[in-house]
């Protein structure tokens, strides 16, 4: 097992992926139970995990591999009725992607494969995202 604090409210845990299921649980029971007790976002991720693809844009220079990304993505941003729509470079397809708003890290992403990441205002991260973008804040997309 591996985690890695990306921020005050973001870890990232890398277990074996036989052991993933479980600790998620039935619908996010066990998860989201750990999450509150301990009052922070957890991504689960299997050992070995890259979290980008081998040659997408970013993959190298991460420093010290501390999964802080350093590149700023130039993005589109659409605000719809269910939530927040990110349109990228094709370039930026399938790759992992971190959300920064105001200089606080708030997730990571995956793009689709048409460069495209969807967020959903119906939750906590995208009622704070979509409030940011109305308010003209900074949001940064960083790879």
């Amino acid at each position: 097992m591996n985690v890695d604090v990306v921020s005050s409210n973001k870890a990232i845990v890398s277990v074996p992926e036989d052991d993933i299921a479980g600790i998620i649980g039935k619908k996010g029971f066990n998860i989201n139970a750990i999450e509150k007790k301990l009052g922070m976002s957890i991504d689960i991720q299997p050992l070995g995990h890259k979290r980008q693809s081998e040659g997408s844009p970013g993959a190298q220079g991460q420093g010290s591999g501390n999964g802080q990304r350093t590149e700023t993505v130039p993005y589109e941003v659409q605000l719809s009725r269910k939530g927040v729509v990110f349109y990228l470079d094709r370039s930026y397809k399938d790759c992992d992607l971190d959300l920064v708003v105001n200089g606080d890290y708030l997730l990571t992403a995956k793009s689709s494969k048409k460069g495209v990441i969807k967020i959903r205002k119906d939750n906590k991260i995208g009622k704070i995202l979509s409030d940011a973008i109305e308010k003209k804040e900074d949001v940064v997309l960083k790879a």
